[in-house]
């Protein structure tokens, strides 16, 4: 059945609450997948998921996890339990809190895209007027934004503690030119 639009799912109204886990972004994506196919056969080329990409690094523990590593890992999972869909996700969200940080901001939905996309991510939505590029000699900066974005503790194997978000979050308070 050829169709001259595209499916476009958006997460944000699904439930009266957030799509913050792993598991609710998986869910609804394949339950949503599974009834566009059965129902009116649906081309899955056709569909675009947005996985709802939440504000990471807010200080509060519960959102350590809030999107950037359950975003990655739900759009892996959702690309292999439905193959030839596409995905979409708003960046500037990733990063609100540190609105006025551009730099960081930048280097913010750099590191992100970087993973993100191997996995999956084949569209984003994006200020079409900025760049999204990794800042020259901020290396550090980079780091700490994977370990935001991942919620990956100083050894690699745990999640971030609140002592480590807090020392991100006093960074970015004290940092307005990377």
């Amino acid at each position: 059945m050829a169709q001259p639009w595209s499916s476009w799912l958006s997460m944000r109204r699904v439930r009266p609450c957030q799509v913050a886990t792993f598991e609710d972004k998986v869910r609804i994506c394949q339950r949503s997948y599974k009834c566009l196919r059965e129902n009116i056969d649906f081309s899955p080329e056709d569909m675009i998921f947005d996985c709802n990409v939440l504000t990471i690094a807010t200080g509060l523990p519960e959102h350590n996890s809030y999107d950037g590593i359950d975003f990655i890992n739900a759009v892996a999972e959702i690309k292999r339990a439905c193959p030839f869909v596409s995905f979409s996700g708003g960046l500037s969200n990733l990063s609100f809190s540190f609105r006025g940080l551009n730099s960081l901001r930048d280097a913010m939905r750099s590191v992100f895209l970087y993973h993100a996309v191997p996995k999956g991510l084949n569209m984003s939505i994006v200020n079409p007027g900025g760049r999204v590029k990794l800042p020259r000699g901020a290396s550090w900066t980079v780091s700490q934004c994977r370990k935001v974005i991942l919620n990956q503790s100083a050894d690699g194997r745990s999640v971030m503690s609140c002592a480590e978000v807090e020392r991100f979050l006093e960074y970015a308070e004290a940092t307005s030119v990377l």
